[in-house]
């Protein structure tokens, strides 16, 4: 018999109500338990299974070149799908095999609306052949093409150009300083190696290949202030001028 109860079996009060206490305080844990795992319940159901929260509408944003309606054909956004359900990464992918498509960002605009935020591709030059103009950004990606030659340096290249060359290109006209980049006339480049640079005034520069653009871009202002025409700077730490 428990020191706590008298000889006759009765419990001592004071432990009667303090096992009270301690039952009711497991039933208001289990409540409130049970009543969490219910609230979970529905908004999993809501989120993932009910009509209420469905993709209805697909917004884009941030287009130039490429349009609405060609995003939202790439986007490929099921609607009617629970918008918990729909599947951001994949939809990015997609749109940004466009060409003209340098990123794009999905967002949920709850309740019922998918937005594309669209980052396109800035032009450096453009590389001119029989069939056009074709802009190329900064990676050496081309991502359009048109007829009328546009406001940037012109590259002229060989047919089999591939896309480091044509990112060396990009390099090249990046690092120069916004007078000497305003001079030039057009760009020709036989292999990576080959990069040469024509600029206004009859005045050539033979550029190499890409590496250490920074240094060669650096150096080239204060050869062309002392006069010449032609300009080798292939190597940094032995340049030309004639």
């Amino acid at each position: 018999m428990s020191s706590r109860e008298s000889r006759s079996g009765v419990a001592d009060p004071a432990l009667q109500v303090r096992r009270q206490a301690q039952l009711k305080r497991r039933r208001r844990r289990l409540g409130v338990l049970s009543l969490v795992v219910l609230l979970a319940l529905v908004a999993g159901w809501l989120l993932l299974f009910s009509p209420v929260l469905r993709a209805s509408e697909v917004r884009v944003q941030g287009t130039a070149l490429v349009g609405e309606d060609e995003v939202r054909q790439a986007a490929q956004v099921a609607l009617g799908t629970p918008m918990a359900r729909i599947d951001a990464q994949t939809i990015e992918q997609r749109v940004e095999a466009l060409p003209e498509v340098a990123s794009c960002n999905v967002t949920r605009t709850w309740p019922h609306t998918i937005t594309l935020e669209i980052t396109e591709r800035t032009l450096v030059y453009q590389a001119q052949d029989d069939t056009g103009f074709h802009w190329t950004d900064a990676t050496g990606v081309v991502f359009h093409v048109t007829t009328e030659t546009q406001k940037v340096p012109t590259a002229h290249l060989p047919a089999n150009a591939d896309q480091q060359l044509r990112a060396d290109i990009a390099t090249m006209l990046n690092s120069l300083s916004s007078d000497v980049r305003s001079r030039v006339q057009s760009i020709s480049a036989g292999s990576r190696d080959n990069i040469l640079v024509q600029l206004d005034n009859d005045q050539a520069v033979f550029w190499g290949s890409a590496d250490q653009s920074a240094e060669k871009a650096a150096l080239l202002p204060v050869l062309l202030a002392r006069g010449g025409s032609t300009f080798d700077i292939s190597s940094v730490s032995h340049p030309a001028v004639k």
